[in-house]
């Protein structure tokens, strides 16, 4: 009886570790840190993200950690540089029509996305880079987090309406 108790005991705890290992590797808790996303998220605010999106699960108006740098044949990494908060406003095989006074048209290739920062007259976005390949999605924000030391908000804006299931916060 006492080996089985050790053994179901050694199961569990490697079960646990299995879980946290993966949870760790996938998910990331960014502190947003520039006003390109105002109003949406401001700086100081925290949000969840999964590192390890499917490209193919990438929908317009999701917001999204990028890279600006095209790495020739490496896919970047949350570690490699300070990643950029960024909504998707067309995905591959789509155009985009800038709001600006310049009216630009963009034809985005497929297997890339346009992003483009909330806070249209302060962002650095792909206005400025161009269409950014899939590869520097860098990550899928899945939820906004309550600072530390406050209870979770209430509110459910608007922008969240289009997020993953569990992106709501």
């Amino acid at each position: 009886m006492l080996l089985v108790l050790i053994i179901i005991t050694a199961c569990l705890t490697s079960l646990l570790l299995a879980v946290v290992l993966l949870i760790r590797f996938y998910l990331v808790v960014v502190i947003v840190k520039h006003e390109s996303m105002l109003p949406t998220l401001a700086p100081g605010d925290r949000i969840l993200a999964a590192r390890h999106w499917p490209v193919q699960w990438l929908r317009k108006g999701w917001i999204v950690l990028v890279s600006p740098v095209c790495y020739s044949a490496t896919r970047p990494t949350l570690f490699d540089e300070e990643p950029y908060l960024k909504r998707i406003v067309a995905l591959g095989g789509e155009t985009y029509q800038a709001d600006d006074q310049e009216g630009q048209t963009w034809v985005v290739p497929p297997g890339y996305v346009f992003v483009r920062g909330d806070y249209r007259g302060h962002s650095v976005d792909s206005l400025v880079w161009g269409p950014l390949p899939t590869r520097n999605v860098l990550g899928v924000i899945l939820m906004t987090l309550p600072h530390k030391g406050l209870a979770p908000a209430t509110s459910n804006p608007s922008w969240q309406k289009d997020m993953p299931s569990g992106q709501k916060g």
